[in-house]
């Protein structure tokens, strides 16, 4: 229920989404052949992400009949609420096989925001396909070393194969995942057949995918998409405050953690803190959502070596202790569901938006160019920019989904580098709290623009200053003001 709470009562996707909602609608059009360019934001974008949740969406859209609006709502918190079952059995492997161990991982888990608050947005889409993969990929991953099994080899390379065609990011952390492993048993040299079982056959399940997108597109657009791998000082930060966790009151889990850490590092069994670490400082953008797994471990390894043995040496009422710590922690998780679900529902896009854009859909040429502004510093977090192009099917000038897997210096993305383009577009949306004279400085994006669209859920659409200056301006008229939100067209 937890996880499907936010989107039943908005009934529509939370936050992100916009982009594989077309994507999906591309693949279904195609009858399941795969595109070259996806029609989004009518930008001529190479159709390069990982595929596998756009056709398994297709597939409910197209033979089960379900509207590709319920699809992103609804799909991304069934496959997040699935992630439970391959984390449970890939704790009670890691803790040989003791189901205590492995439900105290799950409850730190379950419960942390982190492992869910972005898995239940339309985004959830990939993110959680690639996580479901990645909890299967490291389970099969640790029976083939522990056991020398190749057919759990076999199977770890098919569901890395589908890591990889679900998410690029899930993909660079299951290669960070296996390296970690190998490590591990390193001096078992069936490890070291295995580890080739699994990459080779993790290879042959993408390869055909790989091949199709290199012949039409070449190498240029995951060059491109590696320019957003995150700041490695954020993975720094994380690292060694351990505030990823989104943990609220009280950081419960990361404290248990920091317990797990010390006592382990002391005794010398350094695995789960260097696979941690491994995931924040190679790959920090998403790194928080696989870091998780090991800290819940370490807050697992806190709960059964040191608080439950000294509760059974020191205290006859362990029985009760227990109790009131599984309680506690469930108290807490909680108070965070209600915070993270006050937070999403804020990332919702309202009503308002939603109509406001139908109307463009309805009132606009269809060659229309449309510069949407919201004030939204983090251009990755605006949802009005990312939905638009979708709903109102024009054209966003200053939606930067989709860019990233566009050369710098090409006609979709006018500048020297990806972050230079998106510095640009934070700059743009600070105009929407100054006179037209700042758009006007920005000629390479507002230069052929022929509507503004302004919407703010801070305060009013007519006390913006921008929105006073565009009213006062002889090159544009009010062509729509509901809701707040206002849209203005240019007269010249």
């Amino acid at each position: 229920m937890i996880r499907f709470y936010p989107v039943l009562q908005t009934g529509f996707p939370v936050n992100d989404g916009g982009m594989f909602m077309a994507m999906i609608e591309d693949v279904a059009q195609a009858n399941f052949v795969l595109p070259s360019f996806t029609t989004y934001n009518s930008m001529k974008i190479p159709f390069a992400y990982p595929p596998l949740a756009f056709y398994l969406a297709a597939i409910l859209k197209k033979f089960f009949d379900f509207e590709t609006i319920f699809i992103m709502s609804f799909l991304p918190p069934l496959l997040c609420l699935l992630l439970f079952v391959p984390f449970l059995f890939f704790s009670y492997e890691y803790f040989n096989r003791s189901l205590g161990c492995a439900a105290l991982a799950l409850m730190c888990y379950f419960f942390s925001p982190r492992s869910y608050m972005w898995m239940i947005m339309g985004g959830g889409l990939t993110r959680s396909l690639g996580m479901l993969f990645f909890l299967i990929f490291i389970f099969l991953l640790l029976r083939s070393f522990k056991y020398n099994k190749k057919i759990n080899a076999f199977l770890a390379g098919i569901s890395g194969g589908c890591v990889v065609l679900s998410h690029p990011e899930a993909a660079v952390h299951a290669i960070i995942a296996g390296m970690s492993f190998w490590f591990l048993f390193r001096n078992n040299f069936g490890s070291f057949k295995n580890g080739i079982i699994v990459s080779s056959t993790a290879g042959l399940i993408v390869l055909p995918w790989l091949i199709a997108v290199i012949q039409t597109h070449g190498l240029s657009p995951f060059l491109a998409a590696m320019q957003t791998s995150g700041n490695r000082a954020l993975g720094l930060i994380q690292l060694f405050l351990l505030s990823f966790t989104e943990e609220y009151p009280i950081s419960l889990v990361t404290s248990l953690a920091v317990f797990g850490i010390i006592a382990l590092v002391w005794q010398r069994r350094f695995f789960l803190v260097a696979w941690m670490a491994a995931h924040l400082l190679l790959s920090p953008r998403s790194a928080a959502s696989f870091a998780i797994i090991p800290l819940s471990l370490l807050a697992a390894t806190t709960l059964t070596e040191i608080i439950i043995p000294f509760l059974d040496s020191h205290s006859r009422q362990r029985d009760v202790f227990v109790r009131l710590g599984i309680t506690l922690i469930t108290i807490l998780g909680v108070i965070n569901f209600w915070r993270i679900n006050i937070t999403v529902n804020y990332d919702v896009l309202n009503v308002a938006n939603r109509e406001a854009m139908k109307w463009v859909a309805e009132n606009t040429p269809p060659n229309a160019r449309v510069l949407v502004l919201t004030g939204e510093k983090n251009v990755w977090l605006q949802k009005e920019a990312e939905w638009f192009p979708v709903l109102a099917r024009r054209q966003s000038v200053a939606t930067i989904q989709g860019r990233e897997w566009l050369s710098a210096g090409s006609k979709w993305l006018p500048a020297e580098s990806f972050e230079a383009f998106e510095n640009r577009l934070i700059r743009i949306q600070s105009c929407i709290y100054a006179e037209l004279s700042c758009l006007l400085s920005h000629p390479e994006l507002v230069g052929r623009v022929d509507y503004i669209y302004l919407a703010t859920e801070e305060q009013e659409v007519t006390s913006l200053p921008l929105y006073h200056s565009l009213k006062a301006s002889r090159m544009h008229n009010l062509v729509y003001l509901k809701d707040n939100v206002a849209i203005f067209v240019f007269t010249n």
